[in-house]
């Protein structure tokens, strides 16, 4: 019995060093550590929020007052140079042109009178020279009195002054004629006025009335921008923005397209900050955002005829 317990005695410290041992061996053991290799040429990402602007951007209206009367345009069209885009009442202003093409027409016709009669005194001029001329030859062959050459001579003079007058005359017709055309082209022009066209290729933007509306001179009825002078104005934090330069590529995303990436450049870097939050301007090219954010927006519109571009 004593021999059989010293087995088991012997055993198990056996098992308890082989167990020792193994726990040694396993906290001791070779291990094989992959080593990180050190990156070269890291990118500097500089982040910042912004908008989409554009270099050329008009606010347009018209030069005169009125209520308007039709709208050719509207939110989100494209539009060409010279296309019409909206009119205001004009009949006071088609009445005033009518009136100074009347003017114009009696200009005329004065001018053809003064002509007239200055062909008139010519030739009456011409016939008195004439008679003259015979009575101061028959005067030298004593056949007519002294008196009735004098006569003569008078009505010569007589006439031409009056071929001199009708002459001036024809200046000042002529002049009136030429005040008549001026007005009749003002008026024309102001007419004009009455019908605002797009001053180059663009797309409006916004609309600031509808039909019926009564607008003062100079009011803006739409801003319209050109979309090949569109870009991302990023306000970025003054301490990162020094090592920003014009050149640079940039990553862009529209809040309105967040699944898309854009590239772009940087086109113009701000020369002063904002003093109020540190900031400054910093000015990206992108050449499809907006051709992208239009038709994005043309997709949620569906068939509707009014719908915003705005990115």
């Amino acid at each position: 019995m004593i021999f059989t317990k010293w087995k088991i005695a012997t055993a198990t410290a056996v098992l308890a060093a082989m167990a020792a041992a193994g726990i040694w061996l396993y906290q001791n053991r070779t291990l094989t550590v992959a080593v990180v290799q050190p990156e070269h040429d890291i990118a500097i990402k500089i982040f910042g929020l912004g908008t989409v602007d554009a270099r050329v951007q008009s606010k347009i209206g018209f030069k005169v007052s009125g209520t308007l009367t039709e709208l050719r345009a509207d939110h989100g069209n494209y539009v060409t140079v010279g296309q019409l885009l909206a009119r205001i009442d004009a009949a006071e202003q088609k009445a005033r042109v009518a009136k100074a093409h009347a003017q114009v027409l009696s200009a005329e016709a004065a001018v053809r009178v003064a002509e007239a009669a200055a062909h008139k005194a010519t030739v009456l001029a011409t016939q008195r020279g004439r008679v003259s001329e015979r009575r101061q030859a028959l005067l030298a062959r004593q056949s007519v009195s002294q008196e009735a050459a004098e006569d003569a001579q008078l009505n010569e003079g007589i006439a031409k002054a009056d071929m001199l007058l009708t002459a001036s005359e024809i200046e000042v017709a002529k002049a009136k004629l030429d005040d008549a055309r001026a007005q009749h082209e003002w008026e024309s022009v102001i007419l004009n006025q009455h019908e605002l066209r797009a001053p180059f290729d663009g797309i409006v933007v916004s609309r600031s009335k509808e039909l019926g509306s009564v607008l003062v001179a100079g009011e803006a009825l739409f801003t319209l921008v050109d979309p090949q002078t569109v870009w991302m104005l990023a306000y970025v934090d003054e301490t990162r923005a020094g090592e920003i330069e014009v050149g640079q590529p940039v990553e862009i995303r529209l809040r309105s397209l967040p699944q898309q990436t854009f590239t772009g450049r940087v086109v113009r870097v701000g020369i002063e900050s904002d003093r109020v939050n540190e900031e400054r301007r910093v000015y990206v090219g992108c050449e499809n955002c907006l051709e992208a954010s239009t038709s994005a927006n043309r997709r949620k519109c569906g068939s509707q005829s009014v719908c915003s571009s705005a990115p």
